[in-house]
C-alpha cells in the first residue's frame, strides 16, 4: 500500500506543477493561436483556472470562451510555446 500512496502523491506533484506551469505560461495578456476548421484563429488569454482551461477573447469577434491549453500555442517575447 505504500507504493501506491507514494504513486499517488508523485501523481498529485506533478498534477499541482502542470497548473503552475499552465498559469505561468497562459497569464492574462498572454497572445496566442489556434486551428479551428482549417483556420488559424488568433486571441488573447483573459484568465486562467484550476484545470486545464483558460478563457480567451477571439481578437477578430471579440468573443469570449474556455478553451483547452492542449489546442493554443503562446506567443512569448517573440518566440512560441505550445
Amino acid at each position: 500500500m505504500a507504493d501506491f500512496e507514494l504513486s499517488h502523491q508523485m501523481f498529485k506533484n506533478a498534477e499541482n506543477n502542470y497548473y503552475d506551469d499552465i498559469k505561468k505560461f497562459f497569464k492574462p495578456g498572454t497572445k496566442v493561436f489556434w486551428n479551428r476548421n482549417g483556420h488559424v484563429q488568433h486571441g488573447t488569454v483573459i484568465m486562467n483556472s484550476y484545470d486545464t482551461r483558460i478563457k480567451i477573447t477571439n481578437d477578430k469577434t471579440r468573443k469570449t470562451f474556455w478553451i483547452e491549453v492542449s489546442a493554443v500555442t503562446a506567443r512569448h517575447g517573440g518566440g512560441i510555446m505550445s
